[in-house]
């Protein structure tokens, strides 16, 4: 049962002499205090927010009152064995003691200021020690250079006498537009492949010759700090899931379709090799195991981590592009010695001469810890001397019998300063020696809220000491100066406390302050473990439902949330989630209002463009869930020049309704049949008309989910957001949203970017477009030896295949073990889709020589899937709303009978021309079809290989768009192969920018075909 103790500070601070308590209940107070705070820190739960916040700021603050509590035994201990000091500390000692009630307040004010500046002091140390465990951005003697002049900039600096001694581009390793990264065992993300030559290996710090060539071969090298940072498989271990083997003869997983991929990475038995995935940096796809040897460099950069040779991107089937967090390709400098502010000052002034180059340097991250710890040391003297004034002050008032005893048996001013002196400089002694323990509570309670581990815990002793001896010493001289000729008085402690007082909270802000700017400085972005957000703040902007220039009503409340998005690497995205409400017809505003959601991705420039609205494709697509990757991907880079808003178009996503598929209404065919078209035509429009039903017996408006309502939708959020205009971004059925939305409100775009564009008139592909990308890839097949040995004529290939499924089907197994019949229509589904994407592409011609072996696996899975499948209903709705014009109809149904277009229309399958006839769909006619004038500037791109929006789509598109361009990338197919190119990079970013910029042909290398399994 505790007792209760009155901590005596009025009577202490007045002058009056406080009741005694006995020595032993202070102790015990104390114990008590700095066990409960111990217990607070240790046992109370992480997880629970309030009683974290109880233990972080109650535990410390017992521990420090505990210590303060304690002090008053501590004298009392003290005095009683003080016989062995001088006479004037011997008296400063037994003073202590014997005014203990008084002076125990005194020494709980020194504990908590003093503790406040260790606590300082230990986490500006610790803050150090965790950074030297950071892998750092570059090395000291390394210069990373940026920008669309990096090489020129290069060129200058070797011809100054800055003294480089290399210096190399540094691009990653990417697989049709996209990056890969290795899958090491231990490693907790996805870490990019430098790709260059020896001189970028050198730039490294990697200075074997051997490396290189091993590199060259194929080989993966993982850079190590010689130190011994990370792990991963032993040599001749295992890497992530793969087993070791001696030769690597397998890629991918089972029924991938680049299960060959591997076979690039054959190597003889090397022991000093470990093997590990390669992977595609989103969908996490394999594509082979490669050999990886570990090298050690003596400098802990974080990255990159791992390097391939350049020569070996060829035979590998790879290509290279910007590192993941870069726009354009950055060049890498070594010096021949560590970098200095000089040199970096001569380094930025060559690179300011060169427009948009900067260059970044490991000297601009000094930590400066050593200028904090000085900081720390004057607040802790200043501290100190304020708090030790009242000491002083106390032991005047507490002297002046003694002093006027000692002057009436003649004792020397000498004596009777120091007398005064030792019992300022023993107070405050004691005082600094508790601060320690006490300060170390509050710096371990923020640790461990921060869910950081101990071992980073770092006390700087040498300054601790300086400290805890320097304030006695500083206080024993003031002390003595201020003896002498100082009257006794009662007022004076009272005054002096409340001094020290207002001091001490005046440099809590301070300290706090500097600590967290620092931080920031540092770059330090602990994410803590298990981190729950525990509230939803919602943001609500209120302002009444908005007029259309035609007179129809919007709601502009946006209701707002926080939204955590996926950035391209993998990392967190903090965004907001929006909610507004139009009406489901907007012709109809009088009627039912539906929910919209969107996301928004803040920009961090100071002075952004109009945001860019993000249009996903499908239709079907949430730009929810979409939008982040395209604002942060490496070669695009959105979020540099302005907000980026996704929205999940009407029908989709976290909008309200959603209805991407119907699962009310099925398509489903017999496995044990081939199918045919006229067999899907017939069921899926059965199938759209019972989903049709579906929706009116729900209260929808089955006429008010098309494409013209979702370009209403986007200007009903444009008038929400308040933004006077906004850039559009638009992909496929993005862009057919985003010509919509050009031909209702020209007036609201500062400029639109639109990709593999489906104009108004081109929902429905044309199969003479798929028989001349067929053709086109039956040419490359013939001018490449390595292939037209073996398939000399890939059309009559095509060609024969479909008579002998069309005159006996085929049984064939999935690679799953599933059976399935297949006839001419799958594979002429099959080939048209693989037409359209570059990866597919590259590797039809082998997989149809497999099937005239008679592997018939890859058609069995492609085909499998649509056999069963819900009804895509919201994609139905809107491509037939588009629909197709007279004379465009008639065009692709002739073109489906002729045979010399041997797939037909099947790359529109399953929603051939037939399914418009079904009752209940919606046409937007012809006028929303017709090709229209527009003012606004648009940046088309089309890709030379792609079948499903050719580049004749925007040629169409562009006499009406006098200030439009039109670029088209060779070797790029539906798919962002452009994004590869350094030329066409840099003609999105101007034309972001507002620079004016023309149309041409981007050249890509060539798309290597795949020969041989």
């Amino acid at each position: 049962m505790l007792f209760a103790v009155r901590v005596p500070v009025r009577e202490a601070l007045g002058g009056a002499r406080p009741r005694e308590t006995p020595a032993h209940r202070w102790l015990g107070l104390g114990l008590a205090l700095v066990g409960a705070s111990l217990a607070l820190l240790v046992f109370v739960p992480r997880g629970n927010a309030a009683l974290g916040a109880i233990a972080t700021i109650g535990g410390p603050l017992l521990g420090i009152l505990g210590f303060g509590a304690m002090s008053p035994w501590l004298l009392a201990f003290l005095a009683g064995r003080a016989s062995r000091l001088g006479l004037t500390w011997r008296l400063a000692v037994r003073d202590g003691g014997r005014f203990r009630g008084r002076n125990g307040p005194v020494l709980t004010a020194i504990v908590a200021g003093m503790s406040m500046s260790v606590t300082v002091a230990v986490l500006v140390s610790s803050l150090e020690v965790a950074l030297d465990r950071i892998p750092t951005t570059l090395r000291s003697d390394q210069l990373r250079i940026e920008g669309p002049g990096a090489d020129e900039a290069v060129r200058r600096l070797r011809s100054s006498g800055i003294g480089v001694a290399e210096a190399a581009p540094m691009r990653a390793a990417y697989d049709h537009g996209q990056p890969l990264y290795v899958d090491w065992a231990d490693s907790s993300s996805k870490e990019w492949i430098a790709v260059g030559d020896a001189s970028l290996l050198h730039c490294l710090g990697v200075q074997d010759s051997a490396v290189a060539s091993l590199a060259a071969s194929g080989v993966v090298l993982r850079l190590q700090n010689n130190a011994g940072a990370g792990g991963g498989p032993a040599r001749g271990g295992r890497g992530a899931d793969f087993e070791t083997t001696a030769v690597v003869t397998t890629g991918p997983t089972s029924g991938s379709s680049r299960a060959s991929r591997g076979s690039l990475w054959q190597r003889e038995g090397d022991e000093s090799l470990a093997y590990a995935g390669l992977r595609m940096w989103l969908g996490d796809e394999i594509l082979a195991k490669v050999p990886v040897r570990t090298v050690e460099v003596d400098e802990n950069v974080r990255e990159p981590r791992y390097f391939l040779h350049e020569d070996a991107l060829a035979n590998l089937g790879l290509e290279s592009g910007p590192p993941i967090r870069s726009a354009l390709v950055p060049w890498i400098v070594r010096l021949e010695y560590p970098l200095t502010r000089d040199r970096l000052r001569e380094a930025e002034s060559i690179a300011a001469t060169i427009p948009g180059t900067t260059i970044d340097a490991r000297i601009l991250y000094e930590r400066p810890a050593r200028r904090f710890y000085r900081w720390i040391l004057g607040v802790s003297l200043v501290t100190g001397i304020v708090v030790v004034s009242l000491a002083n002050a106390l032991s005047l008032a507490e002297s002046a019998g003694d002093v006027r005893t000692l002057r009436s048996v003649g004792a020397s001013p000498r004596f009777l300063r120091s007398h005064v002196a030792s019992r300022a400089a023993y107070l405050a002694l004691l005082g600094c020696v508790l601060a320690v323990p006490a300060g170390l509570l509050p710096a371990l309670a923020l640790f461990r809220a921060a869910n950081l581990p101990l071992g980073f815990v770092m006390v700087p002793w040498p300054w601790v000491l300086v400290t805890v001896f320097g304030l006695p010493a500083l206080t024993y001289g003031g002390a003595w100066i201020l003896a002498e000729g100082m009257a006794p008085t009662t007022r004076l402690p009272g005054v002096t406390a409340a001094l020290a007082i207002a001091l001490w909270l005046g440099a809590l802000p301070g300290n706090a302050g500097g600590l967290s700017h620092d931080g920031a400085r540092d770059g330090l972005n602990h994410e803590r473990d298990g981190y729950e957000r525990t509230a939803t703040v919602t943001e609500v902007i209120v302002s009444p439902r908005a007029t259309h220039a035609d007179g129809r009503i919007a709601e502009t409340q946006i209701e707002w949330e926080p939204f955590v998005g996926r950035a391209f690497d993998g990392s967190p995205l903090d965004g907001e989630l929006g909610k507004i409400r139009v009406p489901e017809n907007h012709d109809v505003p009088e009627g039912r209002w539906i929910e919209l959601s969107f996301v928004r991705y803040r920009t961090s420039h100071p002075d952004p463009g109009p945001p860019i609205f993000y249009l996903a494709g499908g239709p079907g697509g949430s730009g929810v869930e979409l939008a982040s990757l395209e604002a942060t991907h490496p070669q695009i880079r959105l979020l540099e020049h302005a907000d980026v808003i996704g929205l999940d178009q009407r029908g989709t996503g976290r909008s309200v309704p959603s209805f991407v598929a119907d699962s009310s209404s099925i398509c489903a065919f017999p496995y044990d049949r081939p199918l045919d078209r006229a067999t899907v035509i017939q069921g899926l429009r059965a199938a759209v008309a019972k989903s049709l039903g579906t929706l009116e017996a729900r209260g929808y408006d089955r006429r008010a989910y098309d494409t013209r309502q979702s370009a209403e939708d986007l200007e009903s959020l444009r008038i929400a957001l308040g933004a006077p205009k906004v850039v559009l971004w638009g992909t496929s059925y993005g862009s057919h949203l985003g010509l919509a939305y050009l031909r209702r409100h020209p007036e609201s775009v500062e400029r639109a970017l639109l990709q593999k564009v489906e104009g108004p008139n081109d929902t429905f592909k044309r199969p003479a477009v798929t028989q001349s990308m067929l053709e086109r890839l039956a040419e490359e097949v013939r001018d490449d030896p390595r292939v037209a040995s073996r398939i000399p004529d890939l059309l009559a290939l095509v060609r024969s295949l479909l008579e002998r499924l069309g005159e006996a089907p085929v049984t064939a197994q999935t690679s799953s073990g599933d059976s399935i019949v297949l006839g001419a229509y799958d594979l002429q589904v099959y080939v048209a889709r693989r037409l359209a994407e570059t990866p597919e592409r590259r590797e039809l011609p082998q997989t149809l020589l497999d099937m005239e072996d008679g592997d018939w696996t890859d058609l069995a899975d492609a085909s499998y899937p649509d056999r069963w499948f819900e009804v895509p209903l919201l994609a139905v709705l809107m491509d037939c709303a588009s629909g197709v014009t007279e004379e465009r109809r008639i065009e692709i149904e002739r073109e489906t009978q002729d045979p010399s277009n041997l797939l037909g229309d099947a790359l529109s399958a399953p929603l051939h021309l037939e399914i418009l006839r079904t009752p209940g769909l919606l046409d937007l006619g012809d006028g929303f079809r017709q090709a229209f004038q527009c003012d606004v500037p648009v940046l088309f791109t089309s890709g030379v290989l792609d079948a499903r929006t050719p580049p004749e789509n925007v040629e169409t598109l562009l006499p009406g768009f006098p200030n439009g361009i039109h670029v088209t990338v060779t070797q790029a197919g539906h798919e962002s192969r452009e994004l590869m190119s350094t030329e066409y990079r840099t003609i999105v970013q101007s034309f972001l920018r507002g620079e004016p910029v023309a149309g041409c042909v981007v050249e890509l290398p060539r798309v290597l075909l795949l020969a041989g399994r």
